[in-house]
């Protein structure tokens, strides 16, 4: 679709439907409110975030308490096996399983700290996007017609007119907190309009 500039519309050149670009422009400005949170969404959504990083940190002062502990231990067990307390055999049975655990804590620390550190950051991303969204909103009706058309193409999937409706999908990450481990998903915010004829 594009603008004809004498008649200010957009048409699609396949179907030939057009919508006045006030319309879509009031429209999309609607879709705008809807995208945007209530603030008891964004206390939901802060004390989530909150409570999923709290329990990452707790989980990382856990897995470096076992760590220090089964480091001790198998310092004594070696100590012990070359004061010649226990034997080779008794030793090793021990001593291996030690070392496998200890290997893994050794690996699991850093994939935690790395998580919590991501968490962190997309927590204070979130933030500064859910601000911008509001100015956004409240700044729709003052800004020029490029900067809204730039906006529109980055933040939107499709729009799709229909005979007598119209379909936005904005494009978004989802409000609570990604695990760094999940997969990217992208969210679709719908809405349908009657379109006056």
């Amino acid at each position: 679709m594009y603008v004809y500039t004498q008649n200010p519309v957009y048409k699609c050149n396949q179907c030939k439907r057009k919508i006045a670009v006030s319309d879509l422009d009031e429209i999309f400005h609607e879709q705008l409110k809807s995208f945007l949170l209530t603030d008891t969404d964004l206390e939901t959504i802060s004390l989530k975030s909150n409570s999923i990083l709290n329990e990452k940190e707790q989980l990382l002062k856990t897995v470096k308490n076992e760590y220090e502990k089964l480091l001790k231990r198998t310092e004594i067990q070696m100590n012990l096996r070359l004061d010649g307390e226990i034997s080779k055999e008794e030793f090793a049975r021990f001593y291996s399983p030690s070392q496998i655990q200890l290997r893994q804590l050794e690996q699991q620390i850093p994939e935690l700290e790395a998580e919590i550190d991501f968490l962190k950051i997309q927590f204070i991303s979130s933030d500064t996007i859910l601000q911008d969204a509001v100015q956004l909103y409240n700044n729709w009706n003052h800004l020029p017609y490029a900067e809204k058309r730039t906006i529109v193409e980055s933040i939107t999937d499709k729009i799709t007119i229909d005979v007598d409706t119209i379909d936005i999908a904005l494009s978004y990450l989802p409000a609570p907190l990604l695990q760094p481990n999940e997969v990217k998903r992208e969210h679709n915010l719908r809405g349908s309009y009657s379109l006056s004829t």
